[in-house]
């Protein structure tokens, strides 16, 4: 999210485990942001998720978490893919409907 917040962004984002976010509030986003993250994520605790989604903008940014997921949950591929939350297309479109 730091990127749409110091760049022209033309367009959406979508996010996956932004670990720094929390710490970086203040910072507003320039386009509507979609962020992911998982329940089970060891480097991003739920209280900072709690910050993100308590700190930002709801028509600017969504915050969606996924229960059971760790870190990479949706890494394709990797020993951290949890199929059973795997984001469609749909679901990151979602993103160009906040604003």
């Amino acid at each position: 999210m730091l990127t749409v917040t110091n760049a022209t962004v033309s367009g959406n984002t979508v996010g996956y485990y932004g670990g720094m976010i929390a710490a970086h509030l203040g910072q507003k986003p320039r386009c509507p942001v979609l962020l992911h993250f998982g329940e089970e994520d060891g480097g991003i605790p739920m209280s900072d998720v709690a910050k993100i989604t308590a700190g930002v903008d709801p028509a600017m940014v969504q915050v969606l978490t996924y229960a059971g997921a760790g870190h990479a949950f949706n890494r394709d591929g990797s020993a951290n893919w949890h199929e059973s939350v795997m984001i469609t297309k749909d679901e990151q479109d979602r993103a160009a409907h906040l604003s």
